[in-house]
């Protein structure tokens, strides 16, 4: 506080400049830290911050899965809608143990043939 009575006592032109200044940001200041209430406050204000960067990411992120989807639907290849459930699942692998064996059967036919 001594410091301030220098300053202001070395420098009252400067306050006199100021001093709107000061008068029309007080009520904000106020009001300000009415609503932020210390710590509190101030995690409430991350945490908004927080959200709303995470809602940011997560709409870039959908994007890039659209545009993969769409590059995939294009190769021909399976995307991120094409969901297997397990019965689909289990279909396949049965498919792709069938179609092993069949394979091997006709490699065993070629080789006797030789």
């Amino acid at each position: 506080m001594v410091i301030a009575e220098v300053l202001i006592e070395q420098t009252p032109e400067l306050m006199e400049s100021v001093q709107p200044l000061a008068e029309i940001l007080s009520p904000f200041f106020k009001s300000a830290s009415l609503v932020v209430g210390g710590i509190f406050g101030l995690y409430l204000i991350l945490i908004i911050l927080r959200i709303y960067y995470d809602n940011k990411i997560l709409k870039v992120l959908g994007d890039i899965r659209y545009d993969l989807d769409h590059l995939n639907l294009s190769k021909k290849l399976t995307y991120s809608r094409e969901r297997k459930g397990p019965f689909r699942k289990l279909w396949g692998l049965i498919r792709r143990l069938l179609f092993r064996k069949k394979q091997e059967l006709a490699v065993k036919l070629k080789k006797k043939k030789k």
